[in-house]
């Protein structure tokens, strides 16, 4: 298996854009609104580090996917 390729949003466009074309992505990136998600290869999007959920008293990082989870 090819594992998934965390980092910045910054680091995806300028190191990766042309390399680990067979790889699947999770960005990190707070600025920009995930409905960005062009890159075929970019699957999941980590949008804030400040989430709130019930039961939960410390913050939570918050993403949106691709993938749809049987």
């Amino acid at each position: 298996m090819r594992p998934i390729i965390y980092t910045s949003l910054h680091f995806f466009e300028t190191k990766f854009s042309s390399a680990f074309k067979e790889h699947k992505f999770w960005i990190a990136a707070y600025s920009r609104k995930p409905e960005c998600i062009e890159d075929a290869r970019i699957i999941h999007w980590q949008f804030s580090e400040d989430g709130v959920l019930p039961g939960i008293d410390e913050p939570v990082d918050l993403n949106v996917s691709k993938i749809r989870f049987l």
